[in-house]
């Protein structure tokens, strides 16, 4: 076959395709609310077990001062965090359906927007406080929310239907989740006694303040869930899509 030939069976094949694409898009979009965003919602797991951890020391000052100069007793601060289940994350939808190609074959390339508010994240916290050969410490609670939203890439096949004139999506979507997090409303609960000449409340400040840390592993343990539960529902949940003549 000549050059000239190919390609032009090649541009033949993408015009044909743009209605197709145009039509899977629309489809969806149109399924979104009405099906697959409940969907989503029980799919999603309602408890997501999580193990991240961090921890960090600080100068707590000298608390008994050697009045010829100096430090008599001086104070270190230890402190961590750990966070091992997030909840709440059946907000998960996708808000927009933005983009889809089809090869004119079997194959489907979708891109789409989602977003999630007020999943919850919580855990332990522990802070301790070293000085003058005594070592108190105490544990608490930890609990904050997550708000997120995203992209997906979701990869799949459909079989044309020419009875029907329809094409139904195949099992074994590949979906790829880019998220952005952010935490906030975060609470930290911790119950030490008094020790003379320190902040007790700055050691849970201590700890308040490594949570932003914990943003970027949240965020990666969380993809998996998420890439599974669009999965699931776009097999579950999406007919055979009508397609133009």
């Amino acid at each position: 076959m000549r050059l000239e030939a190919l390609v032009a069976m090649t541009l033949l094949m993408v015009v044909e395709a743009d209605p197709i694409s145009d039509a899977i898009l629309k489809e969806l979009n149109s399924l979104r609310d009405s099906v697959l965003n409940p969907l989503l919602s029980q799919k999603v797991p309602p408890k997501i077990p999580l193990s991240i951890s961090k921890s960090g020391d600080a100068d707590a000052g000298c608390i008994i001062p050697n009045p010829f100069g100096g430090c008599i007793c001086h104070a270190d601060a230890q402190y961590s965090i750990s966070i091992d289940s997030l909840s709440n994350l059946n907000t998960l939808s996708v808000t927009n359906f933005t983009s889809c190609s089809y090869d004119g074959q079997n194959a489907i390339n979708l891109t789409g927007a989602i977003a999630f508010t007020n999943a919850e994240p919580t855990g332990g916290a522990h802070a301790g406080c070293s000085a003058c050969g005594i070592s108190p410490s105490a544990s608490g609670t930890v609990n904050t929310e997550a708000t997120g939203v995203g992209v997906v890439a979701i990869q799949l096949t459909g079989a044309l239907n020419l009875t029907s004139n329809c094409i139904q999506l195949n099992p074994g979507a590949q979906v790829e989740v880019t998220l952005a997090l952010s935490l906030h409303d975060t609470n930290v609960v911790i119950s030490l006694g008094p020790i003379p000449g320190v902040n007790i409340g700055a050691l849970a400040d201590l700890v308040l303040k490594i949570v932003p840390e914990l943003t970027s592993d949240i965020t990666n343990a969380v993809q998996g869930p998420i890439s599974d539960a669009v999965t699931d529902a776009i097999h579950s949940g999406i007919p055979c899509i009508p397609v133009p003549h």
